[in-house]
């Protein structure tokens, strides 16, 4: 029961933050050609893999919560090194 409700306000948490830009660091996590990331926040998003993407900051829009739970995102222009 309480796995449930921790998924639920997760979910709502993530569907709170759609629509914001927000700069994500992605990690060498793989899944059927996509990578995973976390934003300042702790959301965890995923995108088309890119091995440039890995272990770099990166500007992106929340633009929706898939069927995994996971957060899509939609490219910005801004690329930051560290």
């Amino acid at each position: 029961m309480l796995h449930i409700l921790s998924d639920k306000k997760r979910r709502k948490f993530y569907e709170e933050n759609l629509n914001i830009e927000a700069t994500v660091l992605f990690e060498n996590d793989i899944e059927d050609g996509m990578i995973h990331g976390f934003t300042e926040n702790y959301i965890r998003v995923t995108a088309k893999y890119d091995p440039v993407l890995v272990n770099e900051l990166k500007r992106y829009k929340l633009v929706s919560v898939n069927a995994k739970g996971l957060v899509e995102l939609e490219e910005m222009e801004e690329v930051f090194l560290h």
